[in-house]
């Protein structure tokens, strides 16, 4: 058993710059900060705040004048989704509470205020239910949307196992040979605008493009993608290869259908 502290006992210099130092701690983690969002307010301890979230934690360790006050104004946001996210975060679990209909809010909140630990758990939730797997089985253009959908989340927020998930998707897409008639033009556009938009995206998913679609075209990626004719030439390559998988893999190779050269000629 441990020998009771004697109280009487002076402190050493140390031992009292260790005991103001924790003291200062404990008194400063207990502090409560005041969050008004959207003129209701909530009130959480500074400590709790800071280990959840890079934004409180930079806004007090530097001195920000909201941390001076203790008091954090967010005028034009919902209070709901406030409470929601700080229910997330309550949760041992986090994901456990995300869903298709509100993970765009989750990822809102968790990306502005540099929560990490939110973050991940949303990049865990994509890449589970992101419909990357489907490829395997048949693929709808609900699916497909699905997939490009929860892609676009991944790149916008950076969620690595996310992107990397839906890379492998859109590879195995492109170079998939029975998918090309469930598709329409809009989904194309869909796709060709994330390449467009998001340079990792292009870079990882681009080398396929080229080689399974776009053999006999030899503009520059740059190019090709300001093109507005370029979904339709994607399209009608991708539904070209569907049916020469179904009729047979000679069909289509003697002579090109006559939309597919106007499009090629118009683009080369």
């Amino acid at each position: 058993m441990s020998t009771p502290l004697d109280n009487s006992k002076p402190l050493s210099g140390t031992d009292l710059v260790l005991e103001t130092m924790v003291n200062r701690v404990c008194s400063s983690d207990e502090k409560t900060v005041e969050i008004v969002v959207g003129g209701k307010s909530f009130f959480e301890t500074k400590g709790k705040l800071c280990s959840w979230s890079g934004f409180f934690d930079a806004a007090i360790q530097h001195g920000w004048k909201e941390a001076r006050s203790m008091q954090f104004m967010l005028p034009d946001d919902d209070p709901a989704e406030w409470e929601f996210m700080m229910s997330l975060l309550a949760e041992p679990a986090l994901c456990h509470g995300l869903r298709g209909d509100n993970i765009h809010i989750a990822l809102a909140w968790f990306d502005y205020f540099d929560i990490s630990r939110g973050l991940e758990q949303c990049d865990k939730f994509l890449s589970t239910n992101g419909e990357f797997h489907v490829l395997s089985r048949h693929l709808t253009q609900k699916r497909f949307r699905r997939s490009l959908t929860c892609l676009e989340f991944g790149l916008r927020y950076n969620l690595l196992e996310c992107k990397e998930r839906g890379f492998g998707f859109l590879r195995g897409f492109i170079c998939g040979t029975s998918f090309g008639f469930e598709m329409s033009l809009a989904d194309i556009r869909e796709l060709v605008l994330l390449l467009k938009n998001y340079k990792d995206c292009c870079v990882a998913v681009w080398p396929f493009i080229e080689k399974h679609l776009l053999k006999d075209v030899s503009r520059s990626p740059r190019t090709l993608l300001g093109n507005d004719l370029l979904p339709a030439l994607m399209l009608t390559r991708l539904q070209l290869n569907d049916a020469r998988q179904k009729c047979g893999s000679d069909y289509g190779k003697e002579s090109d259908s006559e939309e597919e050269q106007v499009f090629s000629m118009q683009i080369l």
